[in-house]
Parts: structure tokens; sequence; C-alpha cells
């Protein structure tokens, strides 16, 4: 939870200058000023009838972006949304919902498998300024999808998992990771966690240097690394209400510091992860709730107890 949480106003009421006139009252308006900072995010992309539909895909609110010299903008797409950094030509978080894909066979219910090739192209995105080419690879990196196609092909259809090749959706990824420990984690989510949930909300992105490196021959930042946050909501039968459990990763974008390792190497913090990437997660939950969820790491052997 970032430090400095927007205060509720004062409560004190307009105050009427005594003595004077009916028509020539003053009123004096005291409140509070909000001590959290701004969000640097624009919602311009998305047409103001639709704004509803980005809580589809992400639970807790949307990322509040911190960082006043790296504006993001939110691209909302058929099966998943994307805060976009146009200074970083890289998207900063992209999320998704998982579910149950079930049909019913008569009365037994069954897994619901449904298969899209993977599309052969990349896609510029001519939505945003930078329109990074998507014909052009990344020279020693993976062009590697924040949103995964095989999540959202199953549960949204063809044309939204073609959406997920759009370049606002990719990142510079090191091979090691992008085929490794990222492939296997999205995996997990999709064919192992949900099995055990209703729902699942991810969201993934990456994490900067103070001064990040360029893929050579283009101004897009190579990320210092990744993070990946589930979230599953249940009920709380003591509480009587809706909370959530929370599992974060952040993962090095080195090769060499991934070799040896495995997914429960690199649990963290929520709050370890916003201080990495600038962004406040979860900021619409009350601050008690966010609090807990984000101040201590999840227990990995709870989520995956195949490890």
């Amino acid at each position: 939870m970032m430090a400095g949480r927007r205060k509720s106003m004062s409560g004190s009421r307009p105050q009427l200058m005594r003595g004077t006139p009916p028509a020539f009252w003053i009123l004096i308006v005291t409140c509070a000023t909000p001590a959290f900072g701004a969000d640097f995010t624009s919602h311009d992309h998305v047409p103001a009838l639709q704004r509803h539909l980005i809580r589809l895909f992400v639970e807790g609110g949307a990322p509040r972006n911190l960082d006043s010299d790296r504006p993001v903008t939110v691209l909302l797409n058929q099966g998943y949304v994307v805060g976009y950094c146009e200074a970083r030509m890289n998207p900063v978080w992209s999320a998704y919902h998982v579910d149950k894909v079930l049909a019913y066979q008569g009365n037994q219910r069954v897994d619901l498998e449904i298969k899209h090739d993977r599309p052969v192209p990349f896609y510029t995105d001519e939505r945003t300024a930078s329109k990074v080419d998507g014909a052009k690879t990344f020279k020693g990196f993976d062009r590697g999808h924040m949103t995964p196609n095989n999540a959202i092909q199953r549960e949204f259809g063809r044309v939204a998992q073609m959406e997920t090749f759009l370049m606002s959706n990719i990142c510079p990824q090191v091979h090691k990771l992008n085929s490794g420990l990222w492939r296997d984690l999205e995996h997990r989510i999709t064919d192992d966690l949900i099995e055990d949930r209703d729902d699942l909300w991810i969201i993934a992105g990456p994490n900067f240097s103070e001064n990040p490196p360029h893929v050579e021959g283009t101004n897009v930042h190579v990320p210092a690394g990744f993070y990946m946050l589930i979230a599953d909501r249940y009920y709380h039968p003591d509480l009587h209400r809706d909370t959530y459990h929370v599992i974060a990763f952040a993962f090095p974008n080195e090769g060499a510091a991934l070799e040896g390792k495995s997914l429960s190497d690199f649990v963290k913090t929520v709050d370890q992860i916003e201080d990495l990437t600038k962004l406040d997660f979860f900021s619409e939950l009350n601050d008690a709730e966010e609090g807990d969820l984000e101040s201590s790491a999840a227990d990995f052997d709870t989520w995956f107890a195949n490890e």
C-alpha cells in the first residue's frame, strides 16, 4: 500500500458570516487537501460509455500511476486492458480475468477446451503515438506477452486472441524468462490454479532501471524485470464479505539470474512491486483491506501445492 493514502473530506460545514445581509452571505468552505499523489493516467482512448468494462479485467481498481514524468494511457481491448507508457514504449501493466470455461452435456458439467492456432504476426497498435512496429523483432529479446494469448483465446475467442499480439501488450523479454518461468506461470494459472477457484484476476508488466537501455535500433526501453500479481476473491465467513488472496512475483530480465531458479524463489509482496513500478495496485479497496493483502508475501505452497 502506498504511503500517504488519500484521506476523506474533513467533514466541516460551510460557515456563514453572521451579521451580513442574506444577499451578501459569504461561504467559507474548508476541506482536507488530499495527501495522496495524483494519478498520471489518461482514459482518453476509452469512450466514457465503455469505461465500466475496465472492471471486467482488473479487480480492486485499475493501477494508479504515480510517475509524473511518464504518463500512462489506458487501452481497452475485447479480452483485456492495458496501461501503456509512450515514454517507455512499453505497457507498464496489462490486466485480465480468467474463470472456469465449462459446458454441459445433459446434466454433466465438462471442461470446454477451445484451442485456436497461435497467430503468426504481431500488430502495430495505431492507438499509440509511438506505434512500435509489429513487423520488426526485438534484437536480442523475445517479444513477450504481458496478457497471454492462450488465456484470452479460450474465454473470448479468436479476435480477442489476436489483440494480445498488439505491440501495446508486448515487452522485450529475455528468452530464458519468456519460454521458462514466465510461460510456466501463465499456464499454471489457466491449467491448475483456476481448477480450485471461481475467478482469478491477473496484472502483469515490466519494471525499469533508472536509465534503462534501449532495444538496438529503437527507442523501446528494455525492462530490468517483470512482475505478475494473481488475485483470488473469495467470501470470508467470519468477516461476512468478500476478501482476497494475492500472490506476487518479480522476475529479473536476465538469463543468468534465472539459472537454476524456480517460481518460489521470486515471490514478493505487493508493496515491493509497487516500489519497483511506481504503481498503486488495488487502490479502490479500503485502507485496512489493501494493507493486509499488500504488506506480506503469500505462502507459495498454499497456491501451488504440486510444486
